[in-house]
């Protein structure tokens, strides 16, 4: 498990020097907090996701219902 987590770090570490991110201290995450639909970045709308990069992986935030069934279908 440790040598698991110490891959994504590198990972993570690897994609934030690459495309010059910077980690928020506010909220320990990094790069662009995006909307998107089916993994398309798009505009910000009331039912598109928005996501958010953690060094574990992503959050995905739903606004309200229509979000989350769209993102179902």
């Amino acid at each position: 498990m440790v040598t698991e987590i110490e891959d994504e770090l590198s990972q993570v570490n690897a994609d934030i020097k690459s495309n010059g991110y910077t980690i928020k201290t506010n909220d320990k995450t990094y790069g662009v907090s995006t909307s998107a639909a089916f993994g398309v970045v798009l505009a910000k709308s009331s039912s598109n996701p928005t996501i958010k990069h953690f060094w574990w992986g992503i959050r995905v935030y739903m606004r309200n219902k229509t979000a989350v069934n769209k993102e179902i279908a």
